[in-house]
């Protein structure tokens, strides 16, 4: 799995100017298997979009997962 954070332009003057979206990507499948939009990008954006991934997922003890390790 791979992991992927975009900013969305937002219109709602509530949230701010951007969002952030967050993804996990499957290789094999090539299927999104998890994700999180939020109006930062702190690490509760990853631990959040991961948590999807688990309740996806039911075997997730043979995951491989890459990250860039950019921002």
């Amino acid at each position: 799995m791979i992991k992927n954070i975009t900013y969305l332009p937002n219109k709602s003057k509530s949230e701010g100017k951007w969002l952030c979206l967050a993804i996990w990507l499957d290789l094999f499948s090539r299927r999104i298997v998890g994700w999180h939009i939020d109006c930062h990008m702190e690490d509760t954006l990853i631990i959040n979009a991961f948590k999807k991934v688990v309740q996806l997922r039911q075997n997730i003890r043979q995951l491989i997962v890459h990250s860039d390790g950019g921002s």
